[in-house]
């Protein structure tokens, strides 16, 4: 009878410390190292010396927060360049007219426009040569 005590009370330590490594990011089977001699040693000197993957996934996460979001005004810039690469004309024409419209008269809204009516020029070209060949 005694071993079957002393049976279960190295299944509970087990399972104690199964769920205290999970809080800290590890898997709960860790708890299994609670209860080998020596290991169980070993184990706890490399858990106080080395991060949690809990506390590495709130740095991660901390430093994602700390980064600010794009500003969508940029982004639409990049994409409107990019349809103009491609040749999408159309398409980059309205996000330059809808970035003149949204800067309206801050810094950037007369490029906006000028870069509007390059392609709106460009497209009538483009159409005219079409549509005279």
């Amino acid at each position: 009878m005694p071993s079957f005590l002393y049976l279960l009370l190295v299944v509970c330590i087990a399972v104690l410390f199964g769920f205290i490594f999970s809080k800290m990011g590890y898997s709960r089977w860790a708890g299994a190292f609670s209860v080998i001699p020596i290991v169980n040693l070993v184990w706890l000197l490399y858990i106080a010396t080395t991060e949690w993957p809990i506390e590495r996934q709130l740095r991660l996460s901390l430093d994602a927060e700390a980064t600010p979001p794009p500003d969508h005004l940029a982004l639409m810039l990049r994409r409107a360049e990019l349809f103009e690469n491609r040749g999408h004309y159309e398409e980059a024409m309205e996000l330059f007219e809808i970035l003149a419209t949204e800067l309206n008269g801050a810094p950037g809204s007369r490029f906006a426009m000028h870069c509007a009516h390059r392609l709106k020029q460009r497209i009538q070209t483009r159409q005219n040569t079409t549509s005279g060949s």
